[in-house]
């Protein structure tokens, strides 16, 4: 009797395991689940077979081959194609042995958080993989909206969101793709502003012409607990986010630092330079960089506020809206009402070239820095290019547009992009100089500049009249507004692939 006992009991536990392995269900997780083209991902899976290989898929294409432990876990990493466009895509584990299958979604999105892309300010987007030489003269006009009040705030592009400012001191949130402006958007702040906003940790600081430095949640518009930092003096240029800190200029000649999150201002900052700072910091290296109206370039540590090194009377004229740009190989690059552009040895300030008499009109455009070549905009509408190394002009540079040129320059997939003031939004081949297209938006472009991510185009505007009442945010791409898209196309939306479709690459080693 007590065998019997022990038999059914075994047989019990025996059907609880196998029950236990019918419901078990394979499953996979990405983190992140949001990211650029080239983000590597990182893959945990659980519930496949024990020791088994598993075929990891993006889209339809394996890119990665893993083996699971003794349990029928793994975790894997996995690089996001360059080539994935902006959107949705799937991430598939299949278990060779096993069959089982997960997967999962991965949206493929660049975000531009802050003026010129990034805290170098390099005005350089790496990731864009839409628009390019050959597709840009098709872009169509995907949305526009009118905020009522001149637009020479640069947008900031992040989470599907475009934020920018206008001369009214509003600052707003858009749709991305639609325009639409969202709810509690957009809102005030103290003054005009003309400056961009930077986008950072689910907030959005923005500085304006009272003197404060706000800080909002990107979502709601909340003013966040200790904002603003009341300066008191113009704040004209963009703040950067690094680290853990904001920092700004000023028109009082100084440059401040605040703890992001609280707004505490940082130990023995703000620091002085000699004159107004209309232009807006870089930071890298651990070192933040800015140009002042007396005509120095300034370098900064990063912590401790201390000068690392000036432009002594090496520039001779003020620099004044022309944030510099810190490329690679230690350098960084500034323009001057001077009419030269002038690169320096990042670390120790040492001059390396300057472009002579190779551009004859005063410079209140920020460079841009991209493949060894670096592009700054002119008043008398150039736009010029030089060889970053050895400040060589290009050849086929520099290029004409029939207005002055504040806006930066944007480089993205061999595409450079422009707004002039006379109206117009310009893109040239990034080598060979070549006019690819040109958009009249009806307004003048003056210091905003083209934001170039996820293969849409975003400008700002101010009206010629200045007792008009328009400020225009427009947004370009290849599809036009979603309603035409959808006609001309009539695509079902895309879905995850069938894993019993997927084909297994079999020269491919386990990780």
């Amino acid at each position: 009797m007590p065998k019997v006992r022990l038999f059914f009991g075994f047989a019990f536990l025996l059907i609880l395991s196998l029950a236990s392995q019918a419901l078990a269900s394979p499953n996979i997780t990405n983190t992140p689940a949001t990211g650029p083209p080239k983000k590597q991902v990182t893959i945990a899976g659980a519930e496949f077979g024990a020791f088994e290989a598993v075929d990891i898929f993006f889209d339809i294409d394996e890119l990665v081959l893993t083996v699971t432990d003794s349990v029928g876990q793994f975790t894997a990493t996995l690089n996001i194609p360059a080539s994935a466009a902006p959107g949705e895509h799937w991430i598939t584990a299949i278990g060779r042995h096993s069959g089982l299958a997960a997967q999962k979604a991965f949206s493929v999105q660049t975000n531009w958080p802050q003026y010129r892309y990034s805290a170098s300010r390099t005005g350089y987007n790496p990731n864009e993989n839409v628009l390019n030489r050959d597709n840009v003269g098709d872009l169509l006009f995907l949305w526009g909206v009118n905020t009522a009040h001149g637009i020479e705030s640069t947008a900031a592009v992040v989470d599907g969101r475009v934020y920018v400012g206008n001369y009214w001191g509003q600052l707003y949130s858009f749709n991305a793709k639609t325009g639409a402006v969202y709810t509690r958007w957009p809102v005030l702040a103290s003054a005009s502003i003309m400056g961009s906003p930077a986008v950072y940790g689910g907030r959005v600081y923005i500085g304006d012409e009272a003197g404060q430095l706000h800080c909002y949640s990107a979502r709601t518009g909340i003013t966040q607990t200790g904002w603003p930092a009341i300066i008191g003096s113009p704040i004209q240029s963009s703040p950067v986010v690094s680290g853990t800190n904001v920092y700004v200029g000023c028109n009082n000649g100084k440059v401040y630092a605040y703890n992001r999150t609280t707004g505490a201002l940082r130990p023995s900052w703000p620091v002085n330079t000699g004159g107004a700072v209309t232009a807006s910091p870089a930071v890298a290296n651990g070192r933040v960089f800015v140009g002042s109206m007396d005509k120095k370039l300034y370098c900064f540590d990063a912590v401790t506020g201390a000068t690392r090194w000036t432009s002594g009377t090496t520039i001779t004229d003020a620099i004044d809206y022309s944030t510099p740009a810190v490329g690679p190989n230690d350098t960084v690059y500034v323009g001057s009402v001077d009419r030269k552009l002038y690169c320096f040895r990042a670390s120790t300030g040492a001059k390396l070239w300057d472009s002579g008499e190779n551009i004859t009109a005063q410079i209140r455009s920020s460079p841009a820095v991209a493949k060894n070549r670096v592009y700054v905009g002119s008043l008398d509408g150039k736009l010029h290019a030089f060889n970053a190394r050895t400040g060589v002009p290009l050849s086929g540079w520099p290029v004409a547009t029939a207005g002055n040129i504040y806006s930066a320059p944007t480089v993205a997939n061999g595409v450079v992009y422009v707004g002039s003031s006379d109206g117009c939004l310009y893109a040239f081949d990034a080598v060979s100089g070549a006019l690819l297209c040109q958009w009249n938006t009806g307004e003048q472009i003056l210091r905003s500049s083209p934001v170039v991510v996820n293969g849409t185009v975003y400008i700002g505007t101010r009206p010629f009249n200045a007792a008009t009442p328009n400020g225009w945010m427009f947004a370009f791409n290849l599809d036009g507004p979603p309603e035409e898209f959808a006609a001309r196309t009539l695509k079902a939306p895309a879905g995850p692939p069938d894993p019993a479709s997927l084909v297994p690459d079999y020269t491919l080693t386990p990780q």
